[in-house]
């Protein structure tokens, strides 16, 4: 992977003392993997404060932070119904008392020391620059956990995986990227610029990108970024064929919401979001049949160990779906819920 990189924005930065630290978890039955998580927050000295937010779980994450919160004082849980990732993160930053909120997803494990590091980030940040105004926001590295030998079903994985050092390789070449290209599983920023540019999309419906939105919302609120690999947390993503292919139609209808939300974002990005075209896919029974010849072709490709056509199969059917959701919100059909 090479050596630890750290890339800042530039812009104003003030004295401030990050005086304690609040980590946000939004979690939906994850009871299964949801301690993994748990304890390497709760094992940091920095963390002063674990708020939980359990998004309507089905499964023992009641029980399990039950007990935990028995014997962890640190720990504060909040029951929400159903109100998906960006609000519940958001109800978790407005019930903490932190001055610093760090942002963690429930599949996403902490190497020991990733709280206090983000901590002391933003303590150097404050004491490079007395004119600092609280506007840091600080990225984390988590690369994907890989298996060690390659098993069927994971072409899904890596092309997340492939996608998300992408973005981190624009980050490292142009800081200004970091909030257009905003990843928020491993993140941390002060508390009281969250309640004045909340994590919740106000171009709804925005359905996958979220994260996207809300970095763009904080660049145009003046905050500035920076990515550090030493902060670094695992993240254990899984998806099945299925449910990364409706990602990708959610990612298309997305799209278009930002494009029309953000006039100026393809400028930004330096390349267009509007997915490119196939002969005769856009017509809708064409698009229907080449999606399930290429889910049919990965699906065989996996079983049969044929890497190469799994993954190029899928990478297919993502830029099918990508493009359906992007026309489909663009003849004004309703938006696939996220949750």
């Amino acid at each position: 992977m090479g050596p630890p990189a750290e890339v800042t924005a530039a812009g104003p930065r003030p004295h401030r003392d990050p005086a304690t630290v609040s980590v946000v978890v939004p979690t939906r039955n994850r009871a299964a993997h949801l301690r993994e998580v748990l304890d390497p927050l709760l094992a940091d000295p920095a963390t002063d404060e674990l708020v939980v937010v359990d998004d309507g779980s089905t499964d023992d994450t009641p029980d399990l932070l039950a007990r935990v919160g028995a014997v962890e004082p640190r720990l504060q849980v909040l029951r929400r119904e159903g109100i998906g990732a960006a609000a519940a993160r958001q109800a978790g930053v407005e019930a903490a008392t932190g001055t610093i909120v760090v942002f963690v997803d429930d599949d996403v494990v902490a190497v020991p020391g990733l709280v206090s590091g983000h901590r002391a980030r933003h303590a150097a940040a404050d004491a490079d620059d007395a004119s600092h105004d609280g506007d840091l926001v600080v990225v984390g590295w988590m690369p994907v956990r890989l298996p060690q030998r390659r098993r069927c079903g994971d072409a899904a994985l890596l092309l997340y995986e492939q996608d998300y050092q992408e973005c981190c390789a624009s980050w490292e070449r142009d800081p200004a990227m970091i909030l257009t290209r905003f990843w928020n599983g491993n993140v941390s920023l002060r508390r009281e610029r969250v309640l004045r540019v909340p994590v919740p999309s106000p171009h709804a419906p925005i359905a996958y990108h979220e994260d996207e939105d809300f970095g763009l919302r904080l660049a145009a609120a003046g905050a500035t970024a920076a990515f550090d690999r030493s902060l670094r947390a695992e993240h254990h993503y899984h998806r099945p064929h299925a449910a990364f292919v409706l990602d990708a139609y959610r990612q298309g209808a997305d799209r278009w919401h930002l494009r029309r939300a953000f006039p100026d974002l393809e400028d930004r990005l330096g390349w267009t979001i509007v997915p490119r075209p196939l002969p005769l896919a856009d017509h809708r029974w064409a698009q229907r049949a080449l999606l399930a010849i290429a889910l049919v072709a990965s699906r065989l490709g996996g079983w049969l160990h044929l890497w190469r056509l799994e993954t190029d199969s899928l990478r297919l059917a993502r830029r099918l779906e990508r493009r359906r959701g992007y026309l489909d919100a663009d003849r004004g059909v309703p938006s696939v819920a996220s949750r």
